[in-house]
């Protein structure tokens, strides 16, 4: 009888230990995910952009490492630091990129025309398909750098977490922190720091086309966010617009 007790007591022990262990493991799997979103996954082993010459510190030009990152047509990584470039970035339909935190991409110039720091290979020919996270672009004050930092046609882009800083330091038109055209357009926690309230300074201006810009917040600015009358189907829910002049 006692015998018969005690398995029992030793199944149920045992029992006992196997659900806290798989709840424990459940526990565990959630965080995971919460943490590492099913985006981060395509960027598992991918190359730094230091495989491709580049280096962080804000003196030495990069212009060449994003250019030999982006004809890769692989998901490269930008890690923590401060990686200058002295021309555009021009992503391509297949360019996976992921700026972790604390990466800042400096852009000390003035995009020519309608171009931007980060835009298409190609002005005037639609991507489809790009994929940015965590892009953070910036300019000096001073000198005057004025010009949009995101330029974009693209559809089925994905754009999160991104930031625009100093995308017009001293008044002159044609600043802008995100300009973009493209059909199913994903734009999530953006943000567009420092845009001088002057006439042509705008934090989001979307031309024309559908998707959605969510959770977004845009300091200042001539437009805080403009949408292209009957040319644009976009839902946009969460955007703050702080000091718009």
């Amino acid at each position: 009888m006692r015998r018969d007790v005690l398995k029992r007591v030793v199944a149920l022990l045992v029992f006992s230990a196997f659900c806290f262990s798989a709840s424990a493991d459940a526990v565990n799997l959630g965080f995971f995910l919460r943490v590492a979103p099913a985006w981060r996954s395509q960027f598992v082993g991918a190359p730094a952009i230091e495989s491709f010459g580049g280096q962080n510190g804000g003196v030495a030009d990069n212009c060449y490492a994003f250019a030999g990152a982006i004809a890769s047509n692989a998901p490269f990584i930008i890690g923590s630091g401060v990686y200058k470039t002295s021309c555009p970035i021009k992503i391509r339909s297949t360019t996976r990129m992921w700026c972790k935190p604390g990466c800042r991409i400096y852009a000390p110039f003035a995009p020519p025309g309608t171009s931007g720091v980060i835009t298409q290979d190609v002005i005037g020919v639609a991507l489809n398909g790009p994929e940015l996270y965590g892009v953070y672009v910036f300019k000096d004050t001073t000198p005057a750098q004025y010009g949009r930092l995101f330029n974009l046609w693209a559809d089925n882009l994905v754009l999160y977490d991104w930031t625009a800083e100093n995308p017009n330091t001293d008044g002159n038109t044609g600043g802008g922190g995100l300009a973009l055209i493209g059909n199913n357009v994903d734009v999530r926690r953006g943000r567009v720091l420092n845009c001088t309230a002057s006439v042509g300074c705008f934090g989001i201006r979307f031309f024309g086309g559908s998707g959605q810009i969510l959770n977004s917040y845009v300091e200042s600015g001539d437009d805080g966010i403009a949408i292209a009358p009957g040319h644009a189907d976009v839902n946009i829910d969460g955007l703050t617009v702080d000091g718009v002049s």
